[in-house]
């Protein structure tokens, strides 16, 4: 939970997280926003590698959305659920 919020603060998928994700612009693009670690924990270096995972259960990149850090690889995208375990 982020600071400040409690279990009940939550709800259903009602936000855009499902779709972000499965374009690849939020978590998985987590090397593009190094400083958000300070929010959700972790280091940057974690940050870094968690992008590069993604792609280990994703379909590919996406060329319009680039991770500078990472040589400007495309953003993980297509979530295949076959690779989810």
């Amino acid at each position: 939970m982020f600071a400040g919020y409690k279990p009940e603060d939550s709800g259903l998928d009602i936000g855009d997280s499902a779709i972000t994700e499965t374009y690849g612009i939020g978590g998985f693009a987590m090397a593009t926003a190094p400083a958000i670690v300070a929010l959700v924990g972790g280091t940057v270096e974690e940050a870094i590698d968690f992008s590069r995972q993604m792609r280990e259960i994703t379909l590919g990149e996406n060329p319009n959305v680039t991770i500078p850090l990472l040589g400007f690889m495309g953003v993980p995208s297509a979530i295949d659920i076959t690779r989810v375990g």
